[in-house]
């Protein structure tokens, strides 16, 4: 039985460690690779002084990297904090703050702007690149966190005030998505679209749904957002099953005028949620 939310991914891992886990783009990894890169960031951190139960920031854009870092922390015993890569500097600088955070997670791409942030605050919070740590042990640990413990937190948009952070246990996702998998019969045999960006908490359905089943997770990149009607044809081309959108999404679709009968064969939910139906 699962308590912890990094034993959906263990469990797909060890019955299809060659599957693609997670693709964005032309890039892709396996859940063997990412199961193997995942546990070794969770001894990189927890070497470098990491405790358990630690709030450690991800700043990096929603892509293959993004993932290791998501598992790594979880593996570390330690609870993910996505923010927003494009968000102003003050706004990073106040939630680093509010974490205490001691360390924050990106890659070479977004390294250099997480530097710029932290040399104008004169903050000593820790940087691990995910792409450079030097890794060595890439076995499993005995993990020490139970499932009341935190897995991620979400800070909100701040518009009615300072952002607060919400914080989700392991066991709140686990219910959550047992329930959904059983709900929408999802299987290993799915593609499932990752749409939402990390720092929503829609994007826990896609993730620990596809997880739970060994299903690929397809993430719908930036570019896809900002041309829609090159949605209609990635849903086609990646032969997407379950399609979790925000209605507005799901209305540019179809006035995009791309959306053709029959088009979309392999698609067996389409979900929406976070906005009101018009």
């Amino acid at each position: 039985m699962v308590h912890l939310v990094q034993q959906y991914f263990e469990r797909s891992a060890d019955r299809f460690p060659d599957k693609i886990a997670v693709e964005c783009g032309d890039d892709n990894i396996s859940y063997q690779d990412l199961d193997q890169i995942s546990n070794g960031l969770a001894h990189y951190l927890i070497a470098a002084g990491a405790q358990r139960g630690a709030f450690i920031p991800i700043f990096i854009e929603k892509n293959v990297n993004a993932f290791k870092a998501l598992l790594g922390i979880l593996k570390a015993d330690c609870a993910y904090v996505p923010l927003d890569t494009s968000a102003p500097g003050s706004r990073i600088e106040s939630i680093l703050g509010r974490l205490e955070a001691g360390y924050v997670l990106v890659d070479n791409k977004s390294e250099p702007a997480m530097r710029e942030i932290l040399d104008e605050a004169g903050s000593d919070v820790q940087i691990v690149n995910v792409e450079t740590a030097e890794i060595t042990d890439t076995s499993r640990r005995a993990y020490k966190n139970i499932s009341a413990d935190m897995a991620y937190i979400i800070f909100t948009s701040g518009s009615t005030g300072i952002p607060k952070g919400v914080m989700i246990s392991h066991f709140m996702i686990v219910d959550y998505i047992d329930f959904c998998v059983d709900l929408y019969d999802i299987t290993e045999t799915d593609v499932v679209s990752q749409h939402a960006p990390l720092y929503f908490d829609n994007s826990v359905l896609d993730i620990y749904c596809a997880w739970s089943a060994g299903a690929t997770l397809q993430l719908v990149y930036d570019e896809l957002n900002v041309v829609i009607p090159k949605l209609a044809s990635w849903l086609r081309d990646k032969q997407i099953s379950i399609f979790l959108a925000v209605p507005s999404v799901l209305t540019m679709l179809l006035k995009s005028r791309r959306m053709q009968p029959d088009m979309l064969p392999n698609m067996r939910h389409v979900i929406f949620s976070g906005e009101v139906i018009q």
